[in-house]
């Protein structure tokens, strides 16, 4: 996450002419990333079973459709994210990322270490429900401290 809309994530380089073309409309408006990140929540699963067609690759399917999406909202984060009202963005943001699945411990990292990216973004810019975001972002540090201790432990 770059916050830096001179430097757009891998993501954008992915974007289809007529995305690129809304994100240049869309950049600052929350509303309008509110609907093309919906837009993109809908065309991803279509996608994902384009790209991946048999059922065998039921995972593979999944963790391009989380991919995919974690990467509008991202994109929504560095080009809208400073905005008044992007509060809605990062919320969304950060609940769909807490919904993800950590089977292994290798998924429970890097879905806490995507999520503490985010809050620390989100905390850095002046919205409303900051206090919230900042409850949230604590609640999973020391979660996230609790399950570290016993790791340490074995080391």
């Amino acid at each position: 996450m770059t916050l830096s809309p001179t430097t757009p994530n891998k993501f954008y380089n992915d974007l289809t002419t007529t995305e690129k073309v809304t994100r240049g409309v869309c950049t600052g408006t929350i509303d309008l990333w509110v609907l093309f990140i919906s837009k993109i929540k809908t065309s991803a699963a279509k996608e994902a079973f384009k790209n991946y067609p048999e059922d065998s690759e039921e995972e593979a399917r999944d963790s391009y459709v989380r991919e995919r999406i974690a990467n509008v909202y991202e994109l929504a984060g560095d080009f809208a994210g400073y905005c008044g009202g992007s509060n809605v963005i990062w919320q969304e943001f950060i609940s769909y990322i807490q919904s993800w699945p950590a089977t292994t411990p290798s998924a429970l990292s890097s879905k806490n270490s995507r999520l503490r990216t985010i809050f620390q973004a989100a905390l850095t810019i002046p919205q409303r429900n900051l206090d919230e975001i900042w409850a949230q972002y604590s609640s999973h540090e020391k979660v996230s401290d609790c399950c570290a201790e016993p790791l340490g432990g074995l080391a």
